[in-house]
């Protein structure tokens, strides 16, 4: 008599899982060496994070052995009063004997409709399966874009983040030191005493050309009057190019926009803007 297959479970992952999902990550993103994993893992085992949000993510658990894993980055959002969750939704992987509850992972990991989720890294093939759950695209492309050869506006100042800037909230204050923390470049603007938050990540064009990506500022607008002040800053550290999220090329921004290149989506309430990928892979763990 054949012996009984072992239960199919979808349950949060708690930190006595640490072992089996960093071995899932390593298997299904090979490119990725051990202590990046390792290193992605305690930031978000640190990460303070909302109450009633799964704290680390989802698993598919057969019989005591993990088959598949999604990571959840819960953070509040930085819209309006801040009162309201968003997760990211990062590092989606199940071994191939059960890629038939693929599908049933990611929708539990998405279930909490007072939610907003985000992927901001989709694989193409996963597009369709994305826009069958709800999924909207909110950011068509991006734009690798030069900013040191943008106008310059008098009166403006820019600065690292020390820990503390007059002119913040609270909020914007912590959010710069916790990037600062994941290893952004984490900048201060000012003009006539008023100041904005402006926070990047290092990354590389074509696995080669340094660059920094834009992970928060508070418009698109901000941050093109301090483009030039933003630009010579990184020029003067090896990096010239900046890369930003767009539906379109930008007015008044020199560069190339690349339709279709790591489209944005997102599920629930409270549509994302295009300039905030706070709290997300992209700034965690440099997705």
């Amino acid at each position: 008599m054949a012996a009984e297959a072992p239960p199919v479970r979808l349950r949060q992952i708690t930190e006595n899982d640490q072992e089996g999902v960093l071995k899932l990550l390593r298997e299904g993103f090979p490119r990725r060496s051990a202590s990046y994993w390792d290193s992605a893992w305690a930031k978000l085992v640190n990460l303070k994070k909302p109450e009633g949000l799964s704290q680390l993510g989802y698993v598919i658990d057969v019989g005591g052995e993990l088959e598949g894993v999604i990571l959840v980055i819960a953070a509040q959002s930085l819209a309006g009063l801040g009162s309201k969750k968003r997760a990211n939704l990062s590092s989606w992987y199940v071994r191939p004997k059960y890629r038939s509850f693929a599908t049933m992972l990611l929708s539990r990991a998405c279930k909490d409709k007072d939610v907003t989720f985000l992927n901001v890294s989709a694989a193409e093939h996963t597009y369709s399966i994305c826009e069958a759950l709800g999924f909207v695209r909110y950011s068509e492309g991006q734009i690798a874009a030069m900013p040191v050869l943008s106008k310059r506006h008098a009166g403006l100042h820019l600065k690292p983040f020390t820990g503390e800037a007059t002119g913040l909230t609270e909020m914007e204050r912590q959010v710069l030191r916790d990037h600062q923390a994941f290893g952004c470049i984490c900048l201060v603007g000012t003009e006539n005493g008023a100041a904005q938050p402006l926070i990047f990540v290092k990354r590389q064009i074509k696995g080669a050309i340094p660059a920094a990506q834009l992970i928060y500022c508070r418009s698109i607008d901000q941050f093109l009057r301090y483009a030039k002040p933003v630009g010579s800053y990184l020029a003067r550290r090896g990096m010239f190019f900046v890369i930003l999220d767009s539906s379109g090329p930008i007015d008044g921004l020199k560069g190339k926009y690349y339709a279709g290149k790591s489209p944005k989506y997102y599920k629930g309430p409270e549509p994302p803007r295009q300039g905030d990928l706070a709290y997300t892979e992209i700034a965690l763990f440099g997705i």
